[in-house]
């Protein structure tokens, strides 16, 4: 008959001295414990006294925990396959719990990322991976270990690892950093990956999610309540940063998720906006650009506004319900072209024509893309630090329906000459928005002459408008 086995559990549910407790039975208590005193016992490792972790992964079928505040440099493994299962054992599959010691650091574990080569540990002083050290065998209280790879710390956020390699924010909140394997060094190493825009990391990365779904893009909160994104793709050796204004919104948290049929992620934003004098939270989703960029989707599916609503009325209307942005200035993006601004009154809007779509928001005037100094090439050497001018440029625009540009001139402790924006497609919106028109046009916007000039662009409303190059005509002073 069975007794019971080496150990029982218990669940103390009142204190009547310093000495004695009532508690529930949770797993029989061996006899020899029952009928006289043992020193042999200890509590449990979460309590409402030791607190709970709060680090979270799963990994080789293992559920993980780490950091409660009573041990906050411990991690707990389940046993292997049985996630609730946190009961100690011998065995290589067994539950076990590890602590990272070392009298140079007590510093708490943030996260837990599985990744390609191991179980990583974000602290708040370092960076940690486990592995295995037996070949082919999942990770156990036998064969464990832990090395420590870094000395950046990591911000209490969660990482992300798209490749199996986590991303994480650092400590000072300015940067970011891959740890993948070197193979020169034969350890896990650090890469900075906000290092070719750092100044976007100036009022500090708040929250990072992952996007692999139509388009591998990171997405990155930051202090100001904008976003920034991260292309990222390390077998194309494709590493780009860029800036995206939220139409005067401050985003407050970010989260992705599969769509309903599972094939592509949705980025959900909560974002704090003023709206008829009062403050609402949206949550708001980033529209995926993808099929409209292939021309899997007609351009006048593209959404480019923000905190926007998508109508398709049944017959074709001149009126829509956009209640949720009483009071505000919205655009209207419609298979007849754009028609904003109009301002929402009695929570409608009225537009010049009818319609059968309309993509009806708020329009970021501050998003734009500028280049760099224009550089070529002259017969005696490059132009870069030289007197010149633009003649004129061509662009090769995808799927565009209308893009407006202006020219910069800019020279050393004087005012930058900056020219007024105009139409680069000089065509009105086609009335039906079945087809983008890509090609190269030219941009009739000659500079005066200036050590650097640069040109600034932006969209019309929610018209898309893609540039995939520019080819600009300079003339240097002297040659």
């Amino acid at each position: 008959r069975y007794i019971s086995d080496d150990f029982g559990i218990c669940r103390i549910v009142s204190i009547a001295s310093g000495i004695s407790a009532q508690a529930s039975v949770i797993k029989r208590i061996p006899k020899g414990c029952v009928t006289s005193p043992t020193y042999r016992w200890q509590e449990g490792a979460w309590s409402t006294k030791n607190g709970y972790p709060s680090a979270i992964a799963i990994y080789e079928q293992r559920l993980d925990f780490a950091a409660t505040p009573a041990a906050p440099r411990t991690i707990w493994f389940s046993t292997l396959g049985a996630y609730t299962n946190f009961e100690p054992g011998y065995l290589v599959d067994g539950s076990f719990a590890y602590t990272i010691g070392g009298s140079e650091s007590q510093n708490k574990i943030i996260w837990l990322k599985g990744g390609s080569r191991g179980l990583h540990i974000g602290a708040l002083g370092e960076e940690y991976s486990s592995r295995s050290t037996t070949a082919g065998e999942a990770i156990g209280a036998l064969n464990v270990a832990f090395k420590r790879d870094t000395q950046i710390g990591s911000k209490d956020v969660r990482a992300i690892a798209p490749d199996g390699k986590p991303i994480f924010i650092s400590r000072d909140g300015a940067r970011i950093f891959e740890i993948a394997y070197a193979f020169d060094q034969d350890r896990n190493a650090p890469r900075e990956l906000s290092l070719p825009s750092e100044h976007l990391g100036a009022s500090g990365f708040e929250e990072i999610v992952w996007q692999g779904a139509p388009l591998r893009i990171g997405w990155v909160r930051r202090g100001g309540g904008d976003v920034a994104q991260l292309i990222y793709d390390p077998q194309e050796e494709v590493l780009g940063w860029s800036w995206l204004p939220v139409a005067g919104g401050i985003v407050e948290s970010m989260a992705v998720s599969k769509d309903a049929a599972g094939q592509v992620d949705i980025v959900t934003m909560v974002v704090q906006r003023e709206v008829n004098g009062s403050t609402v939270r949206f949550v708001e989703e980033i529209a995926l650009s993808y099929g409209v960029l292939t021309g899997a989707q007609p351009i006048s599916e593209a959404v480019h506004l923000f905190a926007s609503t998508v109508i398709v009325p049944g017959a074709a209307t001149d009126t829509f319900a956009v209640p949720h942005l009483e009071g505000e200035e919205v655009y209207v993006w419609t298979d007849q072209g754009e028609l904003g601004p109009v301002t929402v009154t009695g929570g409608s809007v009225t537009v010049a024509a009818a319609v059968s779509r309309a993509t009806i928001g708020l329009f970021d005037a501050t998003h734009s893309a500028m280049t760099l100094d224009v550089k070529g090439q002259a017969q005696d050497g490059a132009t870069l630090g030289r007197q010149k001018r633009v003649k004129a440029f061509g662009m090769r625009l995808h799927r565009t329906a209308a893009i407006e540009a202006r020219m910069i001139e800019s020279n050393f402790g004087e005012v930058d000459v900056v020219s007024p924006f105009i139409d680069i497609t000089n065509r009105s919106v086609p009335s039906d928005l079945l087809n983008g028109s890509s090609g190269v046009v030219d941009a009739p916007i000659p500079s005066g002459w200036a050590r650097e000039v640069s040109y600034e662009f932006r969209p019309v409303g929610g018209a898309p408008a893609t540039i995939a190059g520019i080819v600009p005509i300079i003339e240097t002073a002297g040659g």
